[in-house]
């Protein structure tokens, strides 16, 4: 489904007003032909402006809006459509600021865990010490007695760890990228500790971007939730690593092992591969449905 003639237009002007629409349009489309738009991977494809829960943000507009050359999921910083910056890995979308320390999905639009049930809090990072206090600050602290949750179902930090809710791993995981757990911490090939997307400087500016994955003070160290990570295999994409070993599949051919993504997933990002169906955007080389 595409948007309205409005809609469309909205996306030849460069989308100089929000378009609300619930699936994906063609930039340039006209009288439902795509007549232009950013190239995609394959090098020819129209991009399609992706919407996230009936919004278009800054990495689902076709729109290179950091002018590195490169739009939405074929930038390295875009990690998902409910990201409202292309140079910095922090969602950045308006009114959505997460609460201190309490953390529920991190790649959806909102920061409550109503519609995921994904519940946690660094007060149950090991790492929330003296003197860096990494990820998220001193208010932050580390305290292994903490509790999380509704009265009456309140989990401590070993329970959070090992277990989240069923709505969680249906709701978060196919949002979330490879080498990422559902709370935005995410391994980096070649880095010795996992970082945190939401990372923050003193004046409170974002500071974890694809080029400072390898600097502590920009992307601060955090501990994955294990109860909810997608790991990064060794013929996926992944945050930090945008290419695979030449004796992986990129057709996803069941019978030629292994493959970039999981049996019925179309593949996508690198050269050749085709894009992403409408209502559904590239996340670390494979395609999945935009979350509504």
């Amino acid at each position: 489904m595409r948007c309205s003639t409005a809609g469309r237009l909205a996306s030849v002007l460069g989308m100089l007003f929000s378009v609300a629409c619930n699936d994906q349009v063609e930039v340039g489309a006209f009288n439902g032909q795509p007549v232009g738009g950013d190239a995609a991977s394959d090098g020819g494809s129209p991009c399609l402006v992706t919407s996230c829960q009936n919004h278009v943000y800054a990495c689902g507009d076709c729109v290179d809006n950091d002018g590195d050359g490169l739009a939405d999921s074929d930038d390295p910083d875009c990690l998902t459509p409910c990201q409202n910056a292309e140079d910095t890995f922090y969602s950045a979308i308006p009114g959505s600021s997460p609460m201190r320390c309490v953390q529920d999905c991190y790649f959806d639009q909102d920061t409550g865990s109503g519609n995921d049930e994904c519940l946690w809090t660094h007060r149950c990072d090991p790492l929330e010490v003296s003197p860096d206090f990494y990820p998220e600050g001193s208010e932050c602290a580390y305290d292994a007695a903490t509790t999380l949750g509704s009265l009456g179902q309140l989990k401590d930090c070993a329970s959070l760890m090992s277990s989240q809710p069923s709505a969680c791993d249906q709701v978060c995981r196919p949002l979330t990228p490879n080498g990422c757990d559902c709370f935005g911490c995410c391994q980096v090939p070649g880095l010795p500790n996992s970082i945190w997307l939401g990372s923050l400087r003193p004046d409170g500016s974002p500071s974890c971007n694809s080029k400072t994955t390898g600097v502590p003070s920009d992307c601060h160290p955090c501990t994955q939730v294990s109860s909810c990570v997608n790991p990064c295999e060794r013929c996926e994409l992944c945050v930090g690593k945008r290419s695979v070993p030449q004796d992986c599949s990129q057709d996803n051919d069941a019978a030629s092992p292994p493959s970039q993504c999981p049996a019925g997933v179309q593949p996508c990002g690198l050269k050749g591969q085709r894009t992403c169906a409408p209502g559904y955007y590239c996340i670390t080389g494979c395609c999945y449905e935009t979350v509504r």
